[in-house]
């Protein structure tokens, strides 16, 4: 791997049967996209076939669990930024031991939980082994299929592979019951819900968001004034898996350039929209890529208003923002006219990582965009141009702190069942990230708040209650002041 990492070496997934940690690996999202599969198997219905593909799923993220577990590995735990380019005797022999992690005995897989013949799909055959020559990263046998086994043992061959093994196995399964587009609407209505409880960009939160289908994709938009005539436009688009078998994860979604002509209509309608305004100053359109994990690239260009800017990011990348602490469509502003202003004085930034990563660039120089140590004299002159390279993994640290101030999990409630948890990113309090108390993300029974405080023993959870006389203090804003929210 010749690029910094940009993301956490070890990740968390959770679900109604508990948390799961996942080594990211070189795969944008790792995680986060299982998640968005995760949450789409449990809304299948029960009794049916799909109990079949959870149970191989969990089987899996079992396995994955337990491999974290044996190596010592917590959930956002960093792994080394740059690749090493030797080995010390000590870490080879910490290597040569480190096998033990994914080797497991066949007959004590019931004993973890696991069903051996759940775990079929994912089985590698090792006839096949010369094939993977000819294959490329992303779209192998392998990583699709990253168990090997004896007739003693079973071994994770790709440890890193867990979450492409799950996403190809799901939409498999979905295509070959035919029911490929309802998985499709399904994922669509995962993301929906995630829209309508997320801080837009660190705004409000979402309104009643349903994605609309299309010949290419789901789409569905929210439009925002968030300043005195300054608009925000965002579209999010899904992806309706075409081309998958031939490409995998690492083709590009071929719907998005087909897309452009529904997105410019789209601008087009709110710019009008916007425009209409009596303090109209600007905005910007922001789209945001719901998809499985594989990339897309749109050619959308503004040439129809100079105050209008058009932007893309994926949805990992747009979630990342919006949960991050002192960020809002205001700042986003700013930073885009930074750069403008910045390009005008004849300094390029050569941002290779998108938004979020020159969002992460002007946090670290603490709101600017260019030290201003490392600006030659001469630069601003007339026909003087110079190109600054903005850190690549910036976005490293960012993606970090934001997954430990939310902490989302879930914890076992006094019934069994597993509640939805999360820390709360709003608060200015250092302590807040390091103590064991989260939010949960469903009411108690009687509709109030509750909150979880976790130890190594057990979870203990709150419920909050407020006197009836006490009428300028609802349960909602007194939890706020207690609890995480």
């Amino acid at each position: 791997m010749e690029d910094p990492a940009e993301d956490v070496f070890v990740a968390t997934v959770r679900s109604p049967r508990g948390n799961f940690r996942i080594l990211e690996g070189v795969w944008e999202g790792n995680a986060y996209f299982l998640q968005k599969f995760i949450d789409a198997v449990e809304d299948m219905p029960a009794g049916t076939g799909y109990d079949e593909t959870r149970t191989s799923m969990y089987g899996l993220l079992r396995l994955s669990d337990l491999i974290c577990e044996r190596a010592g590995l917590q959930r956002h735990q960093l792994g080394n930024e740059f690749n090493t380019a030797k080995m010390s005797l000590a870490a080879a022999e910490r290597f040569v031991a480190a096998r033990h992690h994914v080797r497991f005995k066949l007959a004590e897989l019931p004993d973890l939980g696991i069903d051996p013949i759940s775990l079929a799909p994912f089985l590698f055959t090792p006839s096949g082994r010369a094939l993977l020559l000819s294959q490329t990263i992303g779209n192998s046998d392998l990583e699709r299929h990253p168990l090997v086994r004896n007739d003693t043992y079973l071994y994770v061959a790709l440890p890193t592979a867990i979450s492409i093994a799950i996403r190809t196995f799901v939409i498999q399964r979905m295509s070959e019951a035919g029911m490929r587009d309802a998985f499709c609407r399904g994922l669509a209505n995962v993301y929906a819900r995630t829209l309508q409880t997320l801080p837009l960009l660190g705004a409000r939160r979402g309104p009643a968001i349903n994605f609309q289908p299309g010949p290419h994709a789901a789409i569905t938009q929210v439009g925002i004034e968030f300043d005195v005539g300054r608009f925000i436009q965002l579209l999010f688009f899904t992806d309706n898996l075409r081309d998958f078998e031939e490409t995998g994860f690492t083709g590009l979604n071929p719907d998005t350039m087909e897309l452009d002509r529904t997105f410019s209509e789209s601008i087009a309608a709110f710019q009008k929209h916007a425009q209409q305004s009596e303090v109209y100053r600007g905005g910007l359109t922001l789209i945001v890529g719901c998809g499985i994990g594989r990339a897309a690239s749109t050619m959308m260009e503004n040439d129809q208003d100079a105050n209008w800017r058009v932007l893309g990011c994926s949805s990992y990348d747009f979630e990342t923002l919006s949960w991050l602490r002192e960020f809002n469509p205001e700042t986003l502003w700013r930073i885009l006219e930074g750069q403008a202003k910045v390009e005008q004085l004849g300094i390029t930034l050569q941002n290779a990582n998108g938004l979020l990563n020159l969002v992460a660039w002007s946090r670290e120089l603490n709101g600017h965009l260019v030290p201003h140590g490392d600006v030659p004299d001469d630069v601003g002159g007339p026909g003087q141009q110079a190109m600054m390279i903005v850190t690549q993994n910036g976005i490293r640290e960012l993606r970090h702190s934001v997954a430990q101030a939310c902490d989302v999990r879930v914890a076992q409630f006094v019934d069994g069942s597993w509640l939805p948890i999360r820390k709360n990113r709003l608060s200015i309090f250092k302590d807040d990230e390091r103590a064991s108390l989260y939010a949960s993300e469903v009411p108690g029974e009687a509709g109030r708040p509750i909150s979880a405080f976790t130890t190594a023993q057990r979870t203990w959870w709150v419920e909050l209650f407020t006197p009836k006389k006490c009428r300028d203090c609802s349960p909602m804003s007194a939890w706020r002041c207690s609890a995480p929210g």
